[in-house]
């Protein structure tokens, strides 16, 4: 029983100090030499969704601008 415990312990460490001593060299490499992960479906769905709202809160203030130009209009035209 405790011998199974102390195995399975065992190779949790080496399995978690592995991983990490991967994912540290792997992240240091990509630091030194400025490698750029590319870019996830995510990450350009969300860059889509950016620039559509960006474009729509340009239309939006063109719209009001029309609409204050269009007011002022009235207002010289009825005076």
């Amino acid at each position: 029983m405790v011998l199974g415990f102390i195995l399975y312990e065992s190779i949790e460490l080496v399995y978690n100090v592995g991983k990490l001593t991967i994912n540290g060299a792997y992240g240091l490499y990509s630091w030194y030499y400025d490698v750029k992960e590319p870019m996830t479906e995510q990450m350009k769905l969300e860059l889509k969704q950016i620039e559509l709202i960006e474009r729509l809160t340009n239309r939006i203030e063109n719209l009001e601008h029309l609409i204050e130009d269009k007011k002022e209009e009235n207002s010289t035209n009825e005076n």
